[in-house]
């Protein structure tokens, strides 16, 4: 009997800081450019905040065994390890995939997952970068061009990481398994945000969520 999937397929929130969230509106001659920009920036960090997200799943398990008898794993590799078994059971459980494929989407995820990484941190750096030229009101026209165009060139780069992971995940995965997938992730981002806005705490829905935050405050 098949199974029963109930959750909307829609992408995550995804706020990516960038000339929007420093100046606040668009130009007319370039509203359209950065529309489309701004969502394919979007779907490519989206499989990065999957494991996020599922790394903020386990951090409740690891608070529950903070005390452990001496000798015991460290947070970082209990945390670790927690979190590959909750990927490990969404991606064979959920999306209903056997083992080999399990493996291979994982290393795939594994392979993509550090330059998105390095990329969201150059986007953070470049947001503060902005923000601090504007609390000083600095009128170096060049300084702010710079920033910008290394800002483009850098969702331009996540936009063509998102593209070759996807390329190597349409190989493996159905539609239909894609679709599920994103569900997923929706799901867990909304119980995160849910446990995160229960104690009070920041967070978006993914890395926001807690773990590794995107926003420049």
């Amino acid at each position: 009997m098949g199974r029963r999937v109930g959750r909307s397929v829609a992408g995550p929130e995804v706020e990516e800081g960038g000339v929007m969230g420093v100046y606040g509106k668009k130009t007319a001659g370039s509203h359209r450019w950065f529309d489309r920009s701004h969502r394919l920036v979007r779907m490519a960090m989206l499989l990065g905040a999957m494991w996020s997200v599922l790394i903020c799943c386990s951090s409740t398990g690891w608070a529950q065994g903070r005390h452990r008898p001496a000798g015991e794993d460290n947070p970082k590799t209990l945390m670790e390890t927690k979190f590959e078994a909750i990927k490990q059971r969404i991606l064979r459980n959920r999306v209903g995939l056997d083992e080999t494929t399990t493996e291979k989407v994982s290393a795939i995820i594994a392979e993509f997952a550090p330059k998105r990484r390095a990329i969201r941190q150059k986007l953070i750096e470049k947001r503060l970068a902005l923000k601090e030229l504007l609390r000083k009101q600095v009128e170096d026209q060049n300084a702010y061009a710079q920033h910008l165009d290394e800002m483009e060139k850098l969702r331009k780069d996540m936009v063509s990481v998102h593209e070759q992971e996807m390329d190597a995940l349409r190989k493996l995965l159905t539609p239909k398994q894609r679709a599920i997938l994103w569900m997923e992730i929706q799901h867990i981002q909304k119980q995160i945000g849910k446990a995160l806005k229960k104690r009070g705490m920041k967070g978006r829905g993914w890395p926001g969520l807690g773990a590794d935050d995107d926003s420049a405050n």
